[in-house]
């Protein structure tokens, strides 16, 4: 009997290592209760200026957001607060109202993923 070459062996150990990883993934899921996994952020710039008397930020980013979109302040890797984009980005800077929380210049402003289409955000 003619034992395998070593690369295929290899190769093979490494789709069933990789198998084992997608069942075990599959199975902590849904041991958590939820089949679903958390939503990803993606961070789409950084709080420059604050104006709290009248509720708005601004921040820099080079994502062009779209008017309506909502996102998430967070410091030190926790959420601080909620904004709306209010206008279209000039430059390199958007404004934002703000709708919950605080925030603080060096704050990091996060989207959801995926980033909604621009069509989508004119439904809102």
């Amino acid at each position: 009997m003619r034992s395998l070459p070593p690369s295929l062996i290899r190769l093979l150990s490494g789709i069933a290592f990789g198998a084992m990883m997608l069942v075990h993934t599959g199975c902590v899921l849904l041991q958590n209760g939820s089949s679903k996994p958390e939503l990803q952020r993606w961070p789409g710039g950084v709080v420059t200026q604050v104006e709290a008397e009248e509720s708005f930020l601004i921040f820099e980013g080079s994502h062009n957001f779209p008017v309506g979109q909502e996102l998430r302040v967070m410091r030190n890797g926790k959420p601080v607060g909620v904004v709306r984009v209010r206008q279209e980005r000039q430059k390199r800077f958007h404004s934002a109202d703000i709708l919950q929380g605080d925030a603080a210049p060096g704050d990091v402003v996060e989207a959801p993923l995926p980033l909604p289409r621009p069509e989508e955000a004119e439904d809102r």
